[in-house]
């Protein structure tokens, strides 16, 4: 596999590409980074040499060209073998001996450099990208009254066409607010397409309410838009 980033792509001129390989022989050769998965099993130490128990995780490979110093066997990737690279390797360890099987997941090392022509791209559509401040034009208030004139508030009962007892400090009205905001919860580009909508909790910040020209919660002490900020969430939102 070979890798080459925009840059190199549309930059033009010689650059290295970093390719992968799951051969030992290739991978050592080019002095590249393996990364390699094992399995480890305890066996008997005398004849017939059966195993014992089942594998588990042996961890991290030791560094170097294998993950030990004298491999007990060595299958290499090859136009015979499809499969990666296979190296078994066997240790004494407190009178009790291991097997431990690595196969190598693969192995990245800078290629030779290559020359890479130059491409127009000034005629390509260009991408849209997301402003710093993009999150201030996502988010959306609703903001709902409706006439409660012909009911009553707990408390408050009617005789002939007058009201006595509680009233609400809203009057025959009722009020409601509701705030959404879209989100990406993988990433926020135009590069994927995992967005979303949700509702969230309302803030004196986000309705974006003026006073001759002048944005009521610039001005606004942060203590008293903490107390407004609760007074909307459990009075207009419930």
């Amino acid at each position: 596999m070979v890798e080459l980033t925009k840059l190199e792509l549309c930059g033009g001129g010689k650059h290295a590409s970093t390719e992968s390989t799951e051969s030992c022989s290739e991978c050592n050769k080019n002095k590249g980074k393996p990364n390699w998965s094992g399995s480890r099993v305890e066996y008997n130490c005398d004849p017939p040499f059966n195993e014992i128990g089942s594998g588990f995780d042996p961890g991290k490979a030791p560094a170097g060209r294998y993950p030990c110093k004298s491999p007990t066997s060595i299958r290499d990737k090859s136009a015979l073998n499809n499969k990666p690279c296979r190296v078994v390797c066997r240790t004494k360890e407190n009178n009790k001996c291991y097997k431990t099987t690595w196969v190598l997941k693969g192995c990245t090392y800078k290629g030779k450099k290559k020359k890479v022509k130059q491409q127009n791209t000034s005629k390509e559509a260009v991408p849209y990208i997301l402003e710093d401040d993009w999150e201030k034009d996502t988010k959306f208030t609703v903001i709902v009254s409706k006439n409660t004139s012909d009911k009553l508030p707990l408390g408050q009962f009617r005789k002939g066409s007058e009201s006595f007892g509680t009233s609400t400090i809203l009057g025959d009205r009722t009020w409601t607010v509701a705030q959404a905001e879209i989100y990406n919860p993988t990433k926020a580009d135009m590069f994927n397409q995992d967005w979303h909508v949700r509702l969230k909790p309302c803030k004196l910040d986000d309705l974006n309410i003026s006073f001759f020209s002048v944005k009521v919660s610039n001005i606004l002490p942060s203590s008293i838009k903490k107390i407004l900020d609760k007074g909307i969430g459990q009075g207009l939102v419930h």
